[in-house]
C-alpha cells in the first residue's frame, strides 16, 4: 500500500536510447552518413549483392533444366540408333506409337471401363 504514491519511472525502450546515444555522437553520425547509403547501393543497386544472388539461383536452375535435357537427349539418340536398320523396333514402334498395321490384319480395340 505505501508503494502506491510514488511515481513510477518510466521505461523508455532500447531502441529509444540507443538511437539518442547516436544523435548525439557527430563521429558516429558522419560514419552512418557515409556508410548508409553504400551499403544501400552495394545490397540494392543492379548489379548489388541481392541481384547477385538471383542471377546464380536462376543460373543453377537453368543448370539443371539443361542436365534434364541433355539427358532427354542422349536417350532420343540412343532410342534412334536402335531404330537405324532394326525391322522389328521400328515395326514396334509404327504399331505402338503410330497405329500402323499391315495389309490384311485387323485392328481390335478394347475401351477399359472404369
Amino acid at each position: 500500500m505505501e508503494n502506491r504514491f510514488y511515481r513510477r519511472e518510466k521505461h523508455t525502450g532500447v531502441w529509444r536510447t540507443i538511437v539518442r546515444s547516436v544523435i548525439q555522437n557527430k563521429k558516429l553520425m558522419i560514419l552512418i552518413s557515409i556508410v548508409g547509403p553504400l551499403l544501400l547501393f552495394v545490397f540494392f543497386n543492379n548489379r548489388g549483392l541481392l541481384q547477385r544472388m538471383k542471377l546464380e539461383n536462376q543460373k543453377q536452375a537453368l543448370e539443371l533444366k539443361v542436365r534434364e535435357l541433355r539427358k532427354e537427349q542422349e536417350e532420343l539418340q540412343r532410342f534412334s540408333k536402335l531404330l537405324d536398320g532394326d525391322r522389328p523396333t521400328i515395326e514396334k514402334v509404327a504399331r505402338e506409337r503410330y497405329g500402323m498395321v499391315r495389309d490384311g490384319e485387323t485392328v481390335y480395340r478394347v475401351h477399359r471401363t472404369k
